[in-house]
């Protein structure tokens, strides 16, 4: 994991490019004239899940930026690290977190990697620095009370640039180490003794100091590691024979793309991809690695960077780092944990926090043609006192209101949109946007994508019978476009008609029931 604005590829003028897409496809564009809008009679089935669907939690104060995961089975707790602020946290399934070990062990770096090593009962953490990739070490602490036993410095093994990435422990106690600069995977015995396991200059990025190479590792109990390399958008099988045999996971082509953190179990791999527009990919085998086929639909996190996945009983935890805010002017303390689920059909039901958030699918991009089935039909709350009940599926119309009469345009504008206490979800085009809630805050606004599969980011809030969406661009674009809002009003028909206004559309629209 390196540097955000590296990572994205994100460019003076590629900055400047999505900045122009933003204003000319901002923030719900219209569907299609031949779109039909489809009412589903009776909702899906709801889903049963052990661990919550998402987890909220908040660092009091802390801009984290979990960049790993870890699950501690005997505490049913994740462990966090931070990339940032180099402490190492936990939550549990309710969200309080709760700090465990300082950030001053780190020395003013942050942490990364995270690995729990259940046979000897130790918790190992990669600690490396965004702004000095000289420095690298591997932290190797007791798991009951997190006493330091060893601190493993890898980055004399490489002289140059060595930013030590993740970590991952076989059988025997023997931990694994990448570094994203060089083509090397480091090895830790049980007693702390470092060598370089793997070496080849061929997995080195083109440019080290803003690509990453090596990136996320996993150990399979069958004697051998599963590593991605984020640049190449390949996942590698490495042999633990001593023989370095490093092979290339044949995988269906554009389902890794910029892999970050994995993680293997027998026969099934998910993989973290965060290159462009982030998702989570699944993999099953019958070759032992030699090639895997993908398992359902990608899971879509939204554009909150996901970094990281865990394993908890049948289900995959994804760690999203929220590490792209700051580009937008935003040091978070708001964190979410989701569970991802590879099936787009999925209807959820429960409260408005129970049911998980909502983004827009990107492999393949949107949800096609026709809309798709409610996302809301199974939902326990009634809209939230004080908000607008702006729900329907909305058509442009020629409407008069005050004795002037407002034509429609030949393009005819349409949407659906759904409430759930205090959760807009707005949907047109092909894509979902979701407000959890309108406080004004970018954690719970709109972080998806445009129709064209690219970032966009909004606040919302509710202004007396308006919705109110303040798109919120990257700072070093130096560049605003106006609000996009919804206004409730009453025709001279007595109808309930919205009148909706974007700048992509031009000009401002009325909209009716249909």
């Amino acid at each position: 994991m390196k540097n955000i604005l590296n990572k994205r590829r994100w460019s003076k003028s590629s900055l400047m490019i999505a900045t122009i897409t933003f204003s000319s496809s901002l923030l719900l564009t219209g569907c299609n004239d031949d779109d039909p809008i489809v009412v589903v009679e009776e909702p899906p089935a709801a889903v049963t899940v052990s661990w919550p669907n998402q987890v909220q939690y908040n660092t009091q104060g802390q801009a984290l930026m979990a960049e790993s995961i870890a699950y501690h089975s005997a505490a049913d707790t994740l462990l966090l690290s931070s990339s940032t602020a180099g402490v190492i946290s936990q939550v549990d399934a309710e969200g309080n977190f709760t700090s465990l070990i300082a950030p001053e062990t780190f020395a003013g770096n942050g942490t990364f990697g995270l690995a729990i090593d259940e046979n000897n009962q130790r918790l190992l953490a990669v600690s490396a620095n965004f702004q000095n990739p000289l420095t690298g070490s591997l932290f190797i602490f007791d798991l009951i009370n997190y006493e330091l036993l060893h601190q493993v410095d890898l980055a004399v093994l490489t002289p140059g640039l060595s930013f030590v990435n993740d970590v991952t422990v076989d059988d025997n106690g023997n931990a694994y180490v990448t570094n994203s600069d060089q083509g090397v995977i480091y090895q830790v015995t049980l007693d702390g003794e470092a060598s370089i396991y793997f070496e080849d200059q061929a997995f080195t990025p083109n440019d080290p100091a803003t690509e990453t190479g090596f990136n996320g590792i996993d150990y399979h109990s069958d004697g051998y590691l599963l590593v991605s390399h984020y640049e190449s958008n390949t996942i590698y099988k490495l042999l633990l024979d001593g023989s370095s045999t490093i092979t290339e996971v044949v995988l269906p082509e554009g389902y890794v793309s910029g892999g970050d953190g994995i993680k293997v179990s027998d026969n099934t791999l998910a993989v973290v991809n965060n290159a462009a527009v982030p998702f989570v990919s699944m993999f099953t085998t019958d070759d032992n690695w030699a090639t895997g086929t993908l398992v359902g639909d990608t899971y879509a996190t939204g554009d909150v960077f996901p970094t990281a996945v865990a394993k908890i009983g049948d289900d995959y935890i994804v760690s999203n780092s929220y590490l792209n805010f700051p580009a937008y002017g935003d040091l978070p303390s708001n964190y979410l944990i989701t569970k991802a689920y590879f099936d787009s059909s999925i209807r959820f039901s429960g409260s408005s926090t129970e049911i998980p958030r909502i983004n827009t699918p990107v492999m393949p991009m949107g949800y096609g043609a026709d809309y798709p089935e409610p996302f809301y039909a199974n939902c326990t709350d009634d809209i939230a006192p004080g908000v607008p009940d702006i729900r329907g599926d909305w058509v442009e119309t020629t409407v008069t209101i005050n004795g002037e009469v407002f034509t429609a345009n030949s393009d005819l504008h349409q949407e659906r949109i759904e409430q759930c206490g205090e959760r807009v979800l707005i949907v047109a085009n092909t894509v979902l946007h979701e407000i959890v809630v309108a406080d004004g805050s970018m954690f719970n606004g709109v972080n998806d994508i445009n129709p064209l599969g690219q970032p966009i980011h909004s606040t919302a809030m509710f202004n007396n019978s308006t919705l109110i969406l303040t798109p919120v661009l990257p700072v070093a674009a130096d560049i605003t476009v106006p609000d996009v809002t919804r206004e409730l009003l009453v025709d001279d028909d007595g109808n309930e008609v919205l009148r909706f206004f974007n700048l992509q559309l031009g000009s401002v629209r009325y909209l009716t029931k249909s």
